[in-house]
């Protein structure tokens, strides 16, 4: 066992018809569903390849290049093998100088964030906003979320960088309550990690001094985190609940979930995602999905929250068939700090 979820396993062969059928071995016990708490979970593999003596003449340096063939295939859409070739060793150089990037970063604290205002779609008023990390690196410029969040929760990285949005927004909340700002959700996202290892509890429980604050910032995790564990993902979400945070399940019908668990869940809110609201009114799939949605939330005494809202028309549907919340380009970009506060200042959206 090399790491968490990464083994190494020394194959010997005669040729490669031989070694095709032992990565065939190893990906059919994949193939069928494990019963894990008397729930069937799906996993993926992802295998990459050194051979010997083409790929290095040691222990070190094969490990080395079966690393890079294996960042290879998770990168290119895991549940697959690759095989090393030298063009792979540039990829994996950049992204070891990309994580050394990330560690110098969150020392020199260049990572900012944006927020995206959230909607009552009763009453138009500003109600939160969902808080969303940035980097403006010295050395690379602006690194995109979509390029540095996937390569930290390869490692423990992203628990550095959960605990720096953490730490970061309840600095935050703390300042709009300074100005009397103090009835909005600050909504934060955290990795599985941080909440499957309870850090997210540990950490809030040693930083917060003023409990007033729990009620202003909302937590969200996926369905899909959820699902890893879902009973110490439970005792931590109750844990949290009760310390007066709100919790809401991001990205709502997009992984597996039980829905025995889902009315067990302390949670406040359905956030629907934007793969859902992309295409309304006009797709009656996503319009029957987006309905049921609201309507079994309602039922269970949800709230919900639609993402991703652009038009006009997936406004007045989403309106029409009751749902609370709304966040999306319609109604306004990510903005920064300062500008934030003072669109809330200046009284909202209409002014």
């Amino acid at each position: 066992r090399l790491s968490g979820d990464e083994f190494g396993i020394t194959v010997e062969y005669e040729n490669q018809q031989q070694l095709n059928q032992f990565i065939k071995n190893i990906k059919l016990l994949f193939k069928n569903e494990f019963v894990i708490n008397n729930l069937p979970m799906s996993l993926s593999i992802s295998i990459g390849i050194a051979l010997h003596p083409e790929h290095g003449d040691d222990a070190f340096e094969l490990l080395k290049h079966a690393d890079s063939a294996l960042y290879k295939a998770k990168k290119e859409g895991k549940n697959r093998y690759i095989i090393f070739n030298k063009e792979f060793e540039e990829e994996l150089k950049e992204k070891i100088e990309l994580e050394q990037s990330i560690r110098e970063a969150l020392g020199k604290e260049e990572f900012f964030f944006v927020y995206q205002p959230i909607i009552d779609l009763n009453t138009n008023n500003i109600v939160g906003a969902e808080a969303l990390i940035r980097w403006q690196s010295e050395k690379l410029g602006f690194v995109s979320p979509a390029k540095f969040i996937p390569l930290a929760e390869e490692s423990d990285l992203i628990l550095e960088i959960d605990e720096y949005v953490l730490r970061k927004n309840l600095e935050f909340v703390e300042k709009l309550m300074r100005g009397n700002i103090n009835h909005l959700n600050i909504a934060l996202n955290f990795s599985a990690k941080f909440f499957r290892k309870g850090l997210v509890y540990k950490k809030l429980s040693e930083i917060i001094k003023d409990k007033n604050i729990c009620r202003c910032i909302e937590l969200e995790i996926t369905e899909r985190e959820i699902m890893q564990d879902v009973e110490e993902n439970l005792k931590t979400l109750n844990l949290l609940k009760s310390m007066g945070f709100k919790i809401s399940i991001d990205d709502f019908g997009t992984g597996y979930s039980s829905l025995s668990y889902l009315k067990k869940l302390p949670i406040d809110l359905l956030k629907i995602d934007i793969s859902f609201i992309r295409d309304i009114p006009e797709d009656m799939n996503d319009v029957v999905i987006t309905k049921t949605i609201i309507n079994m939330a309602h039922n269970l005494g949800l709230k919900t929250i639609a993402e991703g809202i652009e038009r006009e028309e997936q406004l007045y549907f989403l309106k029409d068939e009751g749902c609370d919340y709304g966040q999306g380009y319609y109604f306004s970009k990510p903005l920064p700090e300062k500008e934030f506060i003072e669109l809330i200042k200046k009284g909202g959206l209409d002014a």
